[in-house]
């Protein structure tokens, strides 16, 4: 896909996915040509776009977060615990 300019801003193979039918990522790779499309070639207006289609193919943001839940849960139940253990030692 060329813009304007002549630069290029990538293809896609073909958006099939790996075992037939549309590839999971190909609907972002989809709209970030279409918002890269109707700009006049900045890319700058079709950030979100891309910042969508690379999350697709590598996931580090949602890593990221089921990360820190995971850390969350494990806190919350290391609190109850120690807090269990004190009423537990009360009695």
């Amino acid at each position: 896909f060329f813009l304007k300019d002549g630069s290029s801003v990538g293809t896609m193979a073909s958006g099939m996915g790996a075992f037939g039918g549309t590839g999971r990522c190909y609907p972002f790779w989809s709209a970030y040509v279409r918002c890269v499309s109707g700009t006049s070639g900045d890319v700058r207006d079709c950030v979100a776009y891309r910042e969508d289609y690379n999350e697709c193919l590598h996931p580090s943001k949602f890593a990221l977060r089921e990360k820190l839940v995971r850390e969350e849960e494990a806190r919350q139940a290391a609190a109850a615990a120690a807090t269990a253990g004190k009423d537990g030692a009360k009695s």
